[in-house]
């Protein structure tokens, strides 16, 4: 997972993205994730 930060990183700085919309993406998918799979424990 540690190309997660690079990937964002480079979005914003090679097509000026928001970073803002990095975050509210980054919550989304997360919330979604876990909505979906279930934890193991």
């Amino acid at each position: 997972n540690c190309w997660i930060p690079i990937l964002s990183a480079l979005l914003i700085w090679l097509m000026g993205i928001n970073p803002i919309w990095v975050i509210i993406a980054a919550a989304v998918g997360g919330y979604i994730y876990g909505q979906f799979i279930q934890p193991t424990e």
